[in-house]
């Protein structure tokens, strides 16, 4: 029986001296990723079961073996980007070789951005270029280049832009520029170039506003201007720069003709221009750069008040020690110490005061007082300036704790341009005696006085509010003996003008307005969408998607910040609760996502991607889903493994977490009670 089986194969191979080789030989890119497919129809030889696949970085040699497949493709791993390699396919049976394959040849290249477009945005000196991604799925950034010839790419001026917009900031007017788009991956490997596109900034043609400045000895700039005669003006956008060429840091959107800066550096020289809106914001017309040197150090013939005035309870019984600067100057002779029981010029208390500070005796514990401090030349001329300070006197005791500090502190935009309303949550009756509230224009710093001995929940600051300019609110606790809390939170806010124009995410940032007025921000200024403000490790677009606090970065007291926990896959506004379910009894050597094995074709998951992407446009407008790149693929997995409708995609990008969860596949996450109380 065995001399007959090796009589049998040896005649087949004997009949069948040659191997013939595979054709239909091809090569290609596989998808967008850093692979090359070959694939073949099968030998005509019927007995071939193997095919050893070949490589070379040079036509015409078989190059290097890569390996050998029973199938009809094969998948080359193994390579680098932009190099062109060649392929041939031996077949093999019962130890016999065919000749080579015809050669085939492919190069894995990053793709390049689709659809750019470069538009004048009649603004002046700026040109907007927009352009598509080349893929939805894919994980890139991407390089813009510049040039005033159509047949080079020039130079680059935006490196690793997130988006697919950049607006071109320094071009000059009335000169044509040729843009182009590179994508970059994440190996920061470049695509070649994109198509170009051209555009030509130009000068404005509506009446400029005449912009005049001037200054004052105390190092201020007060602007005013005309409103051009020709245009609908709803508003005014003030810029100040260092050079006559640029124009330089936005200060402030303001619907009067006028604005004010105060204490600028002495002896600077600013450039100031102002631009009129019109009712959809655009930029209808720019004023004349008007050039102002803040006035230099103030001579002696001028009487300043004192600064830095602070009043502060000694913790002894009855005393409160007040302290200042006293101007520098030679006329300045004395200084006049007067006190109240109000937030008003009070009664003379001292006199002929030479130094910079002074303890106030004799006091009555836990009365708010408050004091001006004037000062007065040697004509006995008082200077008319009252600023007050307050303090309330205390007997310390010793060890004193502070008391805990306010929580869930937040900033209104009540729409007027006037007024903006605070906040908070008050630690318990006990632990506190009052409320003080403080305002600054800088981050981090707690700022001048507001108000002091306040016992609510809720502040209202109208006063000396300018229309669009930041604030920055800090709201401590004080006990009966004077401690004041600690780590107290800070919170921004912005008054602005509602105005008819206005729609649901007027700036195109992905941060509608009414979420941005609540938060602290400018719903006509877009806010980058990796700016964090509390430092927590989420950017705002993330805080208003995740339903957190964009100035507490812990945002459910957990002591875990808010990026932690969302890079770790706890909930951010759930106590030490994990985001796990259902997905977690899956055996993680099986499952890629949502206890699902992953499809084995790359093109059905990108044409599944793709039907997403066109139902998310269908509801927020073409290249306006809120879509960080990052966040992108989970919302993918979410569709196509994890059983999610677009609509609850949708739902979930619109009003924060709530319709997907991370974790938990669609059908049992729908029967769960938070589903439904997020649902409603």
């Amino acid at each position: 029986m065995l001399g007959a089986w090796l009589v049998l194969v040896f005649s087949a191979v004997g009949a069948q001296e040659t191997v013939e080789p595979p054709v239909g030989v091809s090569a290609s890119q596989y998808g967008f990723s850093q692979a090359v497919r070959i694939s073949w129809v099968a030998s005509p030889s019927s007995s071939v079961n193997i095919y050893r696949v070949y490589r070379s970085t040079t036509g015409g040699s078989l190059g290097e073996p890569l390996g050998a497949v029973s199938g009809l493709a094969f998948v080359d791993t193994g390579i680098s980007y932009n190099i062109t390699y060649y392929y041939r396919v031996v077949a093999t049976y019962a130890g016999l070789d065919s000749a080579p394959s015809a050669q085939v040849s492919a190069v894995a290249v990053v793709p390049a951005p689709r659809n750019v477009w470069a538009q004048d945005t009649q603004e002046g000196r700026r040109v907007t270029v927009t352009w598509e991604r080349p893929d939805p799925g894919l994980v890139l950034t991407f390089d813009v280049y510049r040039s005033t010839s159509a047949l080079s790419a020039g130079s680059r001026i935006a490196s690793r832009v997130s988006g697919t917009e950049y607006t071109d900031t320094s071009p000059n007017n009335g000169t044509t520029y040729y843009y182009r788009v590179r994508s970059v991956n994440s190996g920061n490997v470049q695509s070649s170039d994109s198509g170009v596109a051209a555009a030509s900034p130009t000068v404005l043609s509506a009446e400029k506003p005449r912009l005049s400045a001037g200054t004052d000895r105390a190092g201020s700039v007060s602007l005013s201007w005309t409103k051009p005669a020709d245009a609908g003006v709803s508003a005014y956008r003030v810029y100040r720069s260092l050079s006559e060429t640029e124009l330089g840091d936005f200060r402030i959107e303001t619907t009067s003709a006028s604005f004010t800066e105060r204490d600028l550096p002495r002896g600077t020289t600013y450039y100031y221009r102002v631009q009129a809106l019109g009712a959809l914001r655009t930029v209808l017309s720019e004023s004349e750069p008007a050039r102002v040197v803040t006035s230099a150090a103030v001579g002696p013939s001028v009487l300043l008040p004192v600064a830095n005035l602070a009043a502060t309870a000694s913790g002894s019984s009855g005393q409160i020690r007040i302290t200042w600067e006293n101007p520098p100057f030679s006329n300045f002779s004395y200084a006049r110490i007067y006190r109240n029981t109000a937030p008003a010029l009070g009664s003379l208390v001292a006199d002929r005061v030479s130094g910079a500070s002074y303890l106030d005796q004799g006091l009555e514990d836990g009365i708010t007082y408050y004091y001006a401090v004037k000062t007065v030349d040697a004509n006995n001329n008082e200077h008319p300036d009252a600023a007050l300070a307050s303090a309330s006197p205390f007997a310390r005791a010793r060890g004193s704790v502070p008391p805990p500090p306010v929580t869930s502190l937040s900033a209104v935009d009540r729409g007027d341009g006037t007024s903006i309303k605070l906040s908070w949550k008050n630690p318990a009756p006990h632990w506190y005696a009052s409320i003080s509230i403080y305002r600054s224009t800088e981050p981090s710093v707690r700022g001048g006085l507001l108000f002091s001995g306040y016992r609510g929940s809720e502040f209202l600051n109208t006063r000396s509010v300018q229309t669009d300019q930041r604030y920055y609110y800090t709201v401590l606790t004080m006990d009966a003996n004077g401690v004041q809390s600690e780590r107290n939170p800070q919170v921004g806010g912005v008054a602005t003008r509602t105005a008819p124009g206005d729609g649901f995410d007027t700036d195109a940032d992905g941060l509608p307005d009414a979420w941005e007025r609540g938060h602290g921000f400018h719903p006509r200024l877009f806010d980058l969408a990796s700016s964090d403000d509390d430092h927590d490790g989420l950017g705002v677009l993330s805080e208003y998607q995740n339903n957190t606090d964009p100035w507490n970065p812990d945002s459910d007291g957990d002591g875990h910040n808010d990026g932690t926990e969302v890079q770790n896959s706890y909930d951010p506004l759930g106590p030490g609760r994990k985001v796990i379910g259902i997905a977690d009894a899956q055996d993680p050597g099986q499952s890629f996502a949502y206890g699902k094995t992953r499809l084995s074709s790359v093109a059905e998951e990108a044409l599944l991607a793709s039907m997403l992407r066109r139902a998310l446009e269908a509801e927020f407008g073409a290249g306006r889903i809120p879509n960080p790149r990052s966040h992108w693929p989970a919302l993918v997995n979410a569709y196509i493994y994890g059983g999610y409708t677009a609509s609850e995609i949708g739902h979930t990008l619109r009003f924060g977490p709530g319709l997907v969860h991370p974790a938990i596949a669609a059908p049992a996450w729908r029967q769960s009670g938070e589903y439904r109380r997020r649902k409603g």
